[in-house]
């Protein structure tokens, strides 16, 4: 897929980009939609899996919603692995 251009303009935007390159990623998420769904083991690190979407408010900016896994190291808190369909 084309890379896609995002106006920076609206505050949900800017909110949601600082986050994620910050590699925030719990805060890149819509809160109503946060999910812890369990535990695994990624690369010998017990971690929690936590499920959520992207915020709704980018749909205005022509963003569809997406549907994300992230695992975190029970450890150290840090995300271990992402997953965001293509």
């Amino acid at each position: 897929k084309e890379a896609q251009a995002i106006p920076t303009g609206f505050p949900v935007v800017r909110d949601f980009l600082a986050a994620a390159l910050r590699l925030d990623a719990l805060r890149a998420l819509e809160p109503g939609s946060l999910r812890l769904t369990g535990t695994a083991v990624v690369d010998g690190e017990e971690c929690w899996v936590i499920e959520g979407n992207s915020p709704g408010d980018l749909r205005m900016v022509g963003v569809p919603v997406v549907h994300m896994i992230i695992w975190v190291a029970k450890k150290d808190g840090l995300p271990r692995r992402i997953s965001i369909p293509k």
